[in-house]
């Protein structure tokens, strides 16, 4: 996330604010337990970590148009690919 980005949607006041800290952590290894298991599952939580354009709308997690687009091409591209290795 750029600066401008960040100033914009990273509240500390946030009322889900500890919930994503604890709980996002939680979720990941979870993902890694059901991959473990053979469960197809593909973590998408840093789908934006090396972008430089704004992608979150707002503080409570809603993507802009772009941030949208780029997060449902990615979705297409694991279900074309039949779940290939493309997490984030």
């Amino acid at each position: 996330m750029g600066e401008a980005e960040t100033r914009a949607v990273i509240n500390l006041e946030h009322p889900y604010r500890l919930g994503v800290l604890h709980g996002y952590p939680l979720l990941i290894n979870e993902g890694d337990t059901l991959r473990d298991a053979g469960v197809e599952f593909h973590d998408l939580t840093m789908i934006f970590a090396d972008e430089p354009a704004r992608m979150y709308a707002d503080d409570c997690c809603h993507y802009t148009e772009e941030g949208n687009r780029r997060y449902i091409e990615r979705v297409a591209k694991v279900c074309r690919e039949g779940g290939a290795a493309v997490d984030s």
